[in-house]
């Protein structure tokens, strides 16, 4: 074999491994992020830790606890839906006390989390009077399916959730609230297509969209360049779940933003940058407000300023919801 052969023959090799091994660290990251059969504990995006300190543990650990007499007290309703693509997704409605009342809150669990995770924020909205609704998003708790979208195709099953709602109350007066994966599930909803019963949104910690998350966490959590091996995963992303994960963008959405929003996000959230939190907000061309959580990280702005962080939300309620 002559030289210029063997340094052809050398390179096509080498090109093929390099080719194996993006395959590899591509499906591998795949199945460890979004493939839900395939997650394992420790090896998920990092977006599935809450960052809390020993003082906002035992806030925690508190709320918990009055959590736990709370549901002892209310009716708690099982409900499911189908989505688009056929699957039974299902939620617990919490009715109010008030009979009368028209006001409901959607609250949105978080990447690796469920339902049962959110009856804290559940709690402090039912108190305020809301009917209160928390699904288990698709691929995750009582709900099926296997793939995780990070809010892109949730944000289809969210739609099936208010239609489902407007059926049992027409005159339903609706504020979305969503964590991380929940919040984006809310800001990738064309807000211009959404019923008027839609009033408000409030997203805690979301990000700009899947790619940028995504390269993210590959950057800070796995200590990966983002390329090329993103790009390869969003190939598989688009073949499995029938989306771009460029084109998941929050950003967009928040041109055409028509419904007050308000935006919360911890300063020390290293999980989703505090920096997307801006981001949103600039883009943002509905009536909003922005509040920063000092010393908080992911997970953790209802246990760092619990007084603080649901006056902010219920003020910003009582002033659009009027």
């Amino acid at each position: 074999m002559s030289k210029k052969s063997k340094i052809i023959t050398g390179l096509g090799a080498a090109s093929t491994l390099a080719a194996a091994t993006d395959f590899f660290l591509c499906r591998t990251l795949f199945d460890q992020t979004l493939n839900r059969k395939k997650l394992k504990k420790g090896k998920q995006l990092s977006l599935a830790d809450a960052d809390l300190n020993d003082e906002q543990k035992t806030r925690r650990h508190k709320e918990l606890l009055l959590c736990k007499k709370w549901i002892q007290n209310v009716a708690v309703d099982k409900v499911s839906v189908e989505s688009e693509d056929g699957l039974q997704l299902v939620g617990m409605i919490y009715p109010s006390h008030d009979h009368t009342s028209h006001r409901w809150a959607f609250v949105l669990h978080d990447y690796a989390c469920t339902k049962e995770d959110m009856r804290t924020v559940a709690r402090a909205f039912h108190e305020q009077g809301y009917h209160v609704l928390t699904p288990d998003a698709r691929a995750h708790g009582e709900s099926e399916g296997s793939l995780i979208s990070l809010g892109w195709n949730e944000r289809k099953d969210l739609l099936r959730w208010i239609d489902a709602v407007l059926e049992m109350d027409s005159q339903a007066e609706i504020v979305l609230y969503g964590i991380s994966m929940g919040a984006d599930t809310i800001l990738f909803c064309p807000q211009e297509k959404l019923p008027a019963a839609v009033r408000c949104i409030i997203e805690d910690g979301g990000y700009t969209s899947v790619y940028d998350i995504l390269s993210w966490q590959m950057t800070h959590y796995y200590k990966m360049p983002p390329f090329p091996i993103l790009d390869s995963m969003g190939v598989l992303v688009k073949q499995k779940m029938n989306f771009g994960i460029r084109k998941a963008s929050a950003l967009p959405k928040m041109e055409k933003a028509v419904l007050p929003t308000l935006f919360l996000h911890g300063e020390k959230d290293v999980h989703v940058p505090c920096d997307m939190a801006f981001r949103l907000y600039d883009a943002c061309q509905s009536a909003k407000d922005l509040y920063i959580v000092e010393n908080s990280g992911h997970r953790a702005n209802m246990y760092e300023q619990p007084k603080a962080y649901y006056q902010k939300i219920f003020h910003f309620l009582d002033e659009h919801m009027k």
